[in-house]
């Protein structure tokens, strides 16, 4: 017992210093961020003039030639070894943690209260790090508090009205707007709660720095309330697979690793220990639920992209998991509101409403003992009919006929490539293919020709390829747990196949393999958020210096997930065949033995 009490208390001692080293990681990107090099544009974040004095002596301790730098001056290459550095200490912590948890026994319930403490602690302290950066890596928060402005201040639709409509406030905020002449491409669900953010912001001062300042808190609060959704979920989901075990009072024989000293040398054996199923479960669970709130909210895509830059994918995240709590509490028709109300936030949440449709509808099937197909096609026709009445009522403030509409499928996504697979093939699959049928007379005309051919067929191309998938996919998530699986690889998929892609999309991913029971799935996204982290110094700093990095951007970000997945597919395949070979050859041994023959020769 002593052992094991001391083991806990390393864990705890580990979890801190790893939160430690991670906290300076993101005082690291602080620091780098005072630099405009690596910002998406020359846009420095305004909040820090809502504390002057806090902020002028810390503006005065970076040499001048750091806090102007061009990305375009050699110097500035400088940024990218440093920038690595910070991805380095705010990752590496939570690899060590996530592979100490994937050990029984890693922790105890007894230590939940500390445990928890440390985790937030060292969470709030790095959400407030990333309040106060100078500059951002993104411009979006500000064109969305302006499309939050039109509709708060001057009562007009912005699915119908563009910013540049509007006169330019005091501070100039319209011309760090990035989309101008966009209209609204998010759903009204988030307008609606982004107004109440806006009026937060009004009763702080009403500026533009307090415009943003209280969208930013939005965007934390979310994310803190996802960490306890995902807390919750992981629960009811290790409650669900041990029905009744952890009421009982009888014991357990379970197999644990303890430390073995020989001769100065450290081992590791096998020691079968008798506990009662109580205390097993509840450390077990505890050590799961511990292992999936890190996945989550430690995550360094998902603090740099909400915390950071305050983008409100993190809400349609709160929604797609509140859907998911909802559903394992028995109340699907409030989860098929929430999934709803999910894709007024933000469309791409649509991708999981097809499987969640399929999954109510098997779970009719079963509620009904398989007797009834009616019983399951009548579940999921409510639950469609939910999510189209939330549509209704929800657009329904805004609706000017079917153009209000239009911004979800015209804009930039739809029209633009840039950082995608689709990107690389549609500028370089050109000039390869001029080069490979040796095109010398009207080379530019070619090279243009099947440009166009791509843009026009390209998108069509990964549509019909993600529709494949996602048909695969769903067609065996007949199960909660299947359906998790399936919802994460369909948002990979999805990410992978637009033609438009931006680092914050891979949250999409992260939340439901957080929850599923692949592991294949959790690393294929993590190693996801890692490279696309990696695209800002890619496309800021190397590509201004290597044409490499600007013409390749989308194979630079995607290949390491694709490589991670097409690698653990095949070795755990060549796993399988070779068990398989094992014990094949084992019976076949067995069986002659059995005969009195000989064993056949090999």
């Amino acid at each position: 017992m002593a052992s094991t009490h001391s083991g806990n208390h390393g864990a705890l001692r580990q979890l801190k210093v790893c939160g430690i080293v991670m906290v300076i990681g993101y005082v690291g990107l602080f620091c780098l961020l005072q630099s405009p090099a690596i910002w998406y544009s020359l846009r420095p974040d305004p909040i820090r003039s809502l504390f002057p004095d806090v902020f002028r002596p810390i503006n005065a301790a970076f040499p001048l030639r750091w806090v102007y730098l061009d990305r375009a001056q050699n110097f500035a290459l400088i940024m990218a070894p440093m920038y690595l550095a910070v991805v380095g200490l705010i990752t590496i912590p939570l690899l060590y943690l996530l592979k100490r948890l994937s050990r029984p026994g890693a922790l105890m319930r007894a230590d939940k209260k500390p445990v928890l403490w440390a985790i937030f602690g060292f969470t709030l302290l790095i959400m407030f790090v990333l309040l106060f950066e100078r500059g951002l890596l993104s411009s979006d928060i500000y064109s969305n508090v302006w499309y939050t402005r039109i509709w708060v201040q001057y009562g007009a639709s912005p699915f119908a009205h563009l910013p540049n409509e509007f006169p330019p406030d005091p501070e100039g905020a319209i011309y760090w707007v990035g989309w101008q002449q966009q209209p609204l491409v998010y759903g009204p669900a988030w307008l609606v709660i982004s107004a109440a953010s806006y009026k937060i912001g009004q009763l702080l001062g009403g500026s533009f720095s307090a415009l943003l300042l209280s969208s930013r808190l939005l965007t934390d609060a979310a994310h803190l309330l996802n960490a306890w959704l995902v807390w919750s979920i992981t629960g009811l989901i290790l409650a669900s697979r041990r029905p009744g075990l952890a009421h009982t009072s009888r014991t357990l024989r379970i197999r644990s690793y303890r430390p073995l000293s020989l001769g100065g040398l450290r081992a590791r054996s096998w020691k079968v220990r008798t506990v009662r199923a109580t205390r097993y479960v509840g450390n077990e669970d505890f050590r799961l639920q511990t292992a999936a709130l890190l996945f989550y909210l430690w995550n360094p895509l998902l603090l740099v992209e909400f915390a950071g830059n305050g983008h409100n994918d993190v809400l349609m995240l709160t929604f797609v998991l509140l859907a998911v709590w909802l559903h394992l509490r028995g109340r699907w028709p409030l989860a098929a509101l929430a999934l709803g109300v999910a894709t007024l936030v933000k469309l791409p949440a649509i991708i999981l409403v097809p499987g969640y449709l399929w999954l109510l509808l098997w779970e009719g099937v079963r509620a009904a003992q398989g007797q009834r197909l009616a019983g399951g096609v009548w579940r999921g026709a409510r639950a469609l009919a939910i999510m189209f009445a939330a549509w209704v009522v929800f657009y329904a403030p805004f609706w000017d006929g079917p153009s209000t509409l239009l911004p979800l499928v015209s804009g930039p996504a739809s029209r633009i490539y840039t950082h995608s697979l689709a990107d690389a093939l549609w500028w370089n699959t050109p000039e390869l293919l001029a080069n490979v049928l040796r095109v010398t007379h009207g080379r530019e005309d070619f090279m243009d020709s099947v440009r166009q051919f791509l843009a026009a067929n390209l998108r069509i191309g990964f549509l019909v390829l993600l529709g494949v998938i996602a048909l695969l996919m769903t067609w065996r998530a007949r199960t909660f747990s299947r359906a998790l699986t399936a919802w994460g690889w369909l948002a990979i998929a999805a990410i992978m196949a637009q033609g438009w892609f931006w680092p914050w999309y891979v949250s999409w991913a992260v939340a439901p393999a957080t929850l599923a029971s692949s592991r294949r799935l959790r690393n294929t996204a993590l190693v996801f958020s890692i490279s696309s982290l990696l695209q800002y110094v890619e496309e800021q700093i190397l590509s201004q210096h290597f044409k490499l990095f600007f013409d390749w951007s989308g194979v630079f970000i995607m290949a390491p997930p694709l490589v991670y997945f097409l690698f653990s597919w095949l070795l755990e395949a060549w796993r399988s065949r070779r068990a398989y070979s094992f014990s094949t050859n084992q019976t076949e041994q067995l069986r002659s033995e059995t005969l009195g023959q000989p064993e056949p020769a090999r």
